[in-house]
């Protein structure tokens, strides 16, 4: 697979179709000048990275988008909005600016970690799938406005919250293994259930 690479911004709109990026992206130059966003995946179809991505600030997505492989999205001046589904496939996933997954975000193959780097990072809608996660949002508010549900393998932490930042749940918490906070503070006002396994 060839690489993308280069300090200059990008839009890819495919229209319904496909896009896959099967090498890094960004590996040597990190794609994007910093303002703005770094790459517009305007395609209402799917987009998947089978490899690295390291921008210079925040992406934008229209349609569903997977990632196999670790992402760097560094600070720049925009942060990054997913406004389709997002899955994750055991990946390091930072977004330094702050990141809304405003669809559906689910995980899969491996455990995963979104981390922000003391920005904010907003799960929008649910976060599923039988893998473990761990969130860092350093001094940053962490919030799940929608249900999780599922997490976790049996073993190990389904659920790592390392931000000293407020977390925030809105919805029903579900796991398979023990949920860890480190967090300050929590505030769970709209849950109506919480239940997690033995592990």
């Amino acid at each position: 697979a060839s690489i993308l690479d280069g300090a200059h911004d990008l839009i890819v709109d495919a229209g319904s179709g496909s896009t896959l990026f099967g090498g890094a992206v960004g590996g040597i130059t990190p794609l994007g000048d910093g303002s703005g966003y770094a790459l517009q995946l305007r395609s209402s179809g799917a987009t998947i990275f089978g490899s690295s991505l390291r921008t210079a600030s925040g992406i934008y997505a229209a349609g569903p988008v997977t990632f196999l492989g670790d992402a760097t999205l560094q600070a720049g001046d925009t942060p990054s909005l997913f406004e389709g589904a997002v899955t994750l496939g055991g990946v390091q996933f930072s977004a330094l600016g702050g990141v809304v997954f405003a669809a559906p975000v689910q995980l899969t193959q491996s455990a995963s970690t979104v981390s922000t780097g003391g920005a904010q990072v907003r799960f929008g809608s649910t976060l599923a799938g039988a893998q473990n996660l761990t969130v860092d949002s350093g001094g940053g508010a962490t919030i799940f406005a929608g249900a999780v549900s599922g997490l976790g393998t049996g073993s190990g932490y389904a659920l790592r919250l390392l931000s000293s930042g407020l977390t925030t749940f809105g919805g029903a918490l579900t796991a398979n293994a023990g949920a860890s906070g480190f967090a300050r503070s929590w505030r769970a006002p709209l849950i109506s259930t919480i239940s997690v396994g033995a592990g």
